[in-house]
C-alpha cells in the first residue's frame, strides 16, 4: 500500500503563488535558520534590503483528519512568514503592507492552489508587527492558510 503525502505538493503551490507577487523577496518553503550577518547578506538580502517570506506548518491544528466513506480528507493549516528590513526614511511600513495585500491577492486567484488541494479557506493576516532578524529590525507578517485536501493511504 502506497501513500499519498499532502504536505509537500501543497507548500510547493503556496510557495509558488508567493513568488508570483511583483516585488517579493526570496521565498523559502521552509523556516530558515540562519545565524550569521554573512548568511543573511547571502540568502536572504535582495535589492540590498533584508527581506524574505518563508512557507510552513502551524504550530497548532496544523492536521485535522476527518474519516468520509471512501477515504479521508484532512484540514491543513500552513503559515507564510513575511519579514521586510525596517527603514523609517523609506516609509518601509507601508511597502511591506502593499506586498502583504499583494501576497493576499495572489493567495485569493486559485482556490485549489492547482489542484493540490480541495478547496482552501480564506487566509488570514496576523499583524502587521515587528521582529529581530540576526539584529536586524523587521515588519513582520503571518498569513495562515488552511487547506482541505484528501488523504489517501
Amino acid at each position: 500500500m502506497t501513500a499519498t503525502h499532502p504536505i509537500a505538493p501543497i507548500r510547493a503551490a503556496i510557495k509558488a503563488a508567493v513568488s508570483g507577487v511583483s516585488g517579493i523577496g526570496m521565498v523559502y518553503d521552509y523556516l530558515r535558520h540562519i545565524e550569521t550577518e554573512a548568511e543573511i547578506k547571502a540568502e536572504l538580502v535582495k535589492s540590498s534590503r533584508l527581506h524574505f517570506w518563508s512557507v510552513t506548518l502551524a504550530n497548532d491544528d496544523k492536521f485535522a483528519e476527518e474519516h468520509i466513506v471512501g477515504g479521508s480528507k484532512a484540514w491543513i493549516t500552513f503559515v507564510i512568514h513575511g519579514n521586510y528590513a525596517l527603514k523609517d526614511s523609506d516609509a518601509s511600513e507601508k511597502t511591506f503592507i502593499n506586498l502583504v495585500e499583494d501576497v493576499l491577492d495572489a493567495l485569493r486567484v486559485d482556490k485549489t492552489l492547482g489542484g493540490t488541494v480541495m478547496r482552501m479557506g480564506a487566509p488570514k493576516w496576523v499583524g502587521p508587527n515587528h521582529a529581530m532578524v540576526v539584529n536586524v529590525l523587521c515588519h513582520h507578517a503571518e498569513i495562515v492558510v488552511p487547506v482541505l485536501t484528501a488523504v489517501e493511504c
